[in-house]
């Protein structure tokens, strides 16, 4: 609940002064599931408004990257999005990411400045 008070508070506080405002959530998933690899290196996850997913999608990262793999929103998986992003209105994705590719600090650092370009860009296109 402090969570989800906070990020609603924050949220609010930017819409009540009319910032461009988007919710992105990160989460990561694991390489083989049920002994079955998965190709996937960034999967970008969305529900009916798939505005921003398709605009992330749109632009290249170098990784193998696919809508809704390896999940989707009929997987139950994007609780945050559904509670704060769709009642309000505001683009949304959420990215998983292929853990194996983020297994170490230098790792995750490197993740982050590929895609933060990407999302800059996505979201100032949809925003």
């Amino acid at each position: 609940m402090p969570f989800h008070s906070a990020l609603f508070a924050l949220l609010s506080r930017r819409l009540a002064v009319s910032k461009p405002t988007a919710l992105i959530t990160v989460h990561s998933f694991t390489p083989v599931y049920f002994g079955n690899p998965r190709a996937v290196e960034l999967g970008i996850i969305h529900d009916e408004d798939d505005r921003l997913a398709r605009a992330i999608a749109a632009r290249p990262t170098g990784l193998m990257t696919r809508l809704n793999e390896p999940y989707s929103a009929a997987d139950g998986v994007t609780h945050t999005l559904a509670l704060h992003a769709t009642p309000l209105g505001l683009a949304h994705a959420m990215l998983e990411i292929r853990n194996d590719l983020i297994a170490t600090p230098a790792a995750q650092r490197a993740m982050a400045e590929r895609l933060a370009p990407v999302i800059r860009d996505a979201v100032s296109e949809v925003v």
